[in-house]
């Protein structure tokens, strides 16, 4: 099995948008033999169906709250990009994931939150927070892939 790029909330606004990307990103890169893995509570849902569609794209069904260090390593996961909920638990549960994904010797993680505040660019004013959400992700995205392997 290829090392993996792990993709959490792979359906979700900032999630979905990622995974279109990144088989793109990753072409003629030393990471294209990496197998990116959409993960999702439900592979029957129109999203993750459009996701499988994705050449280069695997979606697995699982809760990431249900992830531990041994599911991690047995999936040889070596980078994570992590769109996570907003609910009560968030912290505690995204903790308990990063502690695994610690264990697990998970090289890289890119963590971004999003909220309907931030995703509708008609919450405020201007556009300035869903610009800055933008922004952040295409950064994060950035740093999660070494320059070298984008020929930068």
């Amino acid at each position: 099995m290829a090392p993996t790029i792990l993709i959490v909330g792979a359906t979700g606004n900032t999630g979905r948008s990622v995974v279109e990307t990144l088989p793109e990103l990753l072409r003629d890169t030393k990471l294209s033999s990496y197998r990116i893995l959409a993960l999702t509570r439900t592979k029957d849902s129109a999203a993750a169906k459009k996701l499988a569609e994705i050449s280069g794209v695997e979606v697995a069904e699982k809760n990431w709250t249900d992830i531990d260090d041994e599911w991690l390593r047995q999936h040889q996961v070596e980078r994570l990009f992590i769109a996570s909920h907003n609910g009560v638990s968030h912290f505690a549960e995204e903790s308990q994931f990063h502690y695994f994904a610690l264990q697990a010797g998970v090289k890289y993680a890119v963590r971004i939150s999003t909220t309907a505040y931030s995703v509708k660019p008609v919450s405020c004013p201007c556009q300035i927070c869903f610009a800055s959400e933008a922004a952040n992700t295409y950064k994060g995205l950035r740093s999660f892939l070494p320059s070298r392997a984008l020929g930068d």
